[in-house]
């Protein structure tokens, strides 16, 4: 089932294969499937995924086949939903491992803005365990959307399973808008977000996180190559049955081993001799000649060139080294040592990686095609090292390709392809409406249930869009694919702006309306049932999503506050002049209403400035006064004149500059700027009441200048 799942070849050569496998006599004992697990297997992977909206069910297959026994097949006949489609079940796991991930990154990434040294080597190992647990944690949530979304894809809404789904929508229209409800989308908006905030704490210290990853690979690779199999190859010069396990550790530490002799010759260690007519007496010619090398040089004064022979070898103080190092408690290295692993990063390439577990797996393998088994010449200790250190460096080609494998591990781009129904179409609909896109059908789901714990992931969802384009330009090269993708983003992000600022005003001013109700006549009301809606709470919309200045939308920097503070404007002054209008067309009683409406303006001005002007302060510069509460120019003022006074003091000469003059009070051109808050909607009144306030003043001219 793992070749199935991530079978990306045509479609008849997954029919192929399933059908073969489906041919098997399940009675008869088959070591490499097990027969009874296989139909629970394709019960639980109902549906593979192939790319997008295209998927597979492989138990289809099956069903078709010429041998089929639907007595043998219980678990896939059966009318329970496959753990694919039940995306609920897994959410408390799910939240859990969220909640440990974020509070173990969150510690680490503050130890590490404050850190001044480098870091030991068990602190190295906890930043490699660390990065290891996020990535099988994003590939599981991302695995689940995607297998929850391919699993709705295969079996679409109808009007007995959403009465709302109309008979005459389109079969992708009833695979999204009417086939996820609430619960349920709630739960993909969740771990959607959960994904893309977690890849954003990991790359923050990708360059920590790449360095601490390379320095323990080396360290283990190490370990195992020149600590751990240094006695085992003493064992093996010693006897000459053993000459197969002598020659593989020598190949195995000749391949990645650090430290190499400089007088051992590599192609004498790996040479068969030619003469010979077998493989037998090439080995024996072979170990004769690595003997009496090894003989010979470990009986040098120079120990330092021999490789493994000798208590005083190169590769027996680097063992020594390596063995004091790892009981050390801080797992640090002495700088004595002549072998320092903490202080290289580099880990191995992947042709090195194969070779070394290949020959590895060699020498632990259960069965053996010679006559001669290598397992039976290891101790009970070397083979667990090997066995830990085959399970451990499977992940090295992931964990060594960190940035590559975390930005594939959160790739959703899959959820807005639609490629497929769309030729199912017959070109009838040329590309489906935005109502029918997932990315779409989550933000506005998030905008009209107005829960305020899922506000802050409404930004998340375009990041859907991001991927969707990376996937355009780098995996298919196709522009139009990329166009289709822009042209949704931007309506979207439109849509979502307008819905936003219209939202966040509507709530804000029934929130002012509500604050001038008499409180025991509210409490009295919330307790009725005649009442239309609850009071509205004060921090519905977080300040967090109003103060978003750089928003990254297909390559594009956006400012939504700037963006949602324009759409504030011109909701105040379409709401002033519907009261002006109102208060027009009444009689002299609606005076109260319209001194009233003056009041919620007011205060309605206030809640609105208190959440916006906090991210206008963050973006001004430190050293700019005046207009900005707190920051008036007095202190401004006593600095400039301390320094004239100290420079006039030591009699220096001073220039003083003033770069802003030209924007000075009364130097602007009050008949351009009256033309342009005309042009904005300005009522002309005020400006006429400007226009009267300003018109009898005069630049000041000093000096003649």
């Amino acid at each position: 089932m793992e070749v199935l799942q991530h079978l990306r070849g045509p479609i008849p050569t997954t029919m192929r294969e399933v059908s073969a496998l489906s041919q098997l006599n399940l009675d008869e004992d088959v070591p490499s499937i097990q027969g009874a697990n296989f139909p629970i297997l394709l019960q639980e992977c109902e549906v593979v995924n192939l790319f997008g909206d295209m998927s597979v069910e492989p138990f289809s297959y099956v069903r078709q086949t010429v041998s089929f026994d639907p007595s043998k097949w219980p678990e896939c006949n059966s009318a329970k939903v496959s753990g694919q489609g039940v995306i609920l079940t897994h959410m408390a796991r799910f939240q859990e491992e969220y909640t440990s991930l974020t509070s173990d990154l969150a510690w680490h990434t503050n130890t590490t803005s404050i850190r001044l040294n480098e870091r030991s080597a068990k602190e190295n190992q906890e930043l490699y365990d660390l990065a290891l647990r996020g990535l099988q944690y994003l590939s599981g949530w991302s695995v689940q959307v995607l297998d929850t979304f391919s699993w709705k894809l295969a079996h679409c809404a109808s009007g007995f399973t959403n009465h709302e789904c109309p008979k005459d929508a389109e079969n992708y229209e009833k695979a999204t808008r009417y086939n996820y409800n609430s619960e349920e989308r709630f739960a993909m908006i969740e771990i959607i977000s959960m994904i893309k905030s977690v890849q954003t704490q990991l790359l923050r210290l990708e360059a920590c996180y790449s360095e601490a990853i390379g320095r323990s690979v080396y360290r283990e690779l190490q370990a195992i190559v020149v600590g751990q199999l240094s006695a085992p190859l003493l064992k093996a010069q010693k006897k000459k049955e053993r000459i197969m396990l002598a020659r593989l550790i020598l190949a195995i530490q000749a391949t990645c081993a650090d430290q190499i002799s400089d007088t051992m010759d590599l192609d004498m260690m790996m040479h068969t001799s030619s003469s010979s007519g077998g493989g037998t007496t090439g080995s024996k010619s072979w170990g004769k000649a690595a003997s009496s090398k090894l003989s010979n040089s470990s009986n040098n004064n120079n120990h330092n060139n021999s490789m493994t022979t000798g208590s005083n070898s190169t590769m027996a103080t680097v063992a020594a080294s390596l063995a004091n190092n790892n009981d050390s408690p801080t797992g640090s290295i002495s700088t004595s040592s002549i072998f320092d692993s903490n202080k290289r990063r580099v880990g191995p390439s992947s042709s090195q990686l194969y070779l070394v577990r290949t020959m590895l797996e060699l020498m632990v393998e259960q069965v053996s095609s010679t006559k001669q088994m290598i397992r039976k010449e290891l101790d009970t200790a070397t083979l667990s090292a090997i066995d830990t250190f085959l399970k451990h460096s499977f992940y090295w080609p992931y964990l060594l390709n960190f940035s590559e494998t975390l930005i594939k591990c959160c790739d959703l781009s899959q959820l807005w392809y639609r490629e497929f129904f769309l030729e199912m179409t017959n070109g009838a609909c040329i590309q489906f409406p935005i109502e029918m896109s997932l990315p779409w059908i989550f933000t506005d789901h998030i905008l009209e249930s107005e829960h305020p714990g899922y506000t802050e992931y409404l930004l998340y969802m375009l990041d859907l869009y991001n991927d969707a384009a990376d996937c355009a330009l780098n995996r298919f090269r196709r522009r139009f694919l990329y166009e289709e993708i822009e042209a949704e983003a931007n309506l979207v992000f439109d849509q979502l702006v307008y819905k936003l600022s219209d939202k966040i005003f509507r709530h804000y001013k029934r929130y002012a309306s509500s604050i001038l109700l008499d409180k025991r006549f509210r409490a009295e009301a919330q307790r009725t049932a005649s009442w239309r809606e609850p009071y509205p709470p004060p921090n519905r919309y977080t300040a967090a999503l109003l103060r978003q200045r750089n928003i990254q939308l297909l390559g594009r920097s956006v400012d939504i506050n700037r963006l949602i503070c324009q759409r504030m404007t011109k909701a105040i002054y379409k709401s002033i002049e519907v009261a002006i209008s109102r208060f027009h067309s009444s009689d002299i009683t609606g005076i109260i209403g319209s001194s009233l409406a003056n009041i919620v303006s007011k205060i309605l001005t206030s809640i609105i400035l208190r959440r916006l002007t906090k991210a206008r302060e963050e973006q001004a510069r430190e050293n700019q006064a005046g207009f900005r509460p707190g920051r008036g120019c007095i202190d401004q003022m006593f600095t400039f004149r301390q320094v004239l006074e100290h420079r006039h003091k030591f009699r220096r000469p001073t220039m003083v500059v003033f770069l802003d003059l030209n924007a000075a009070f009364d130097s602007v051109d009050r008949e351009a700027l009256w033309q342009c808050l005309s042009l904005k909607g300005v009522p002309k009144k005020l400006l006429v009441f400007d226009h009267r306030c300003l018109r009898n003043i005069a630049r000041i001219s000093w000096d003649h200048r």
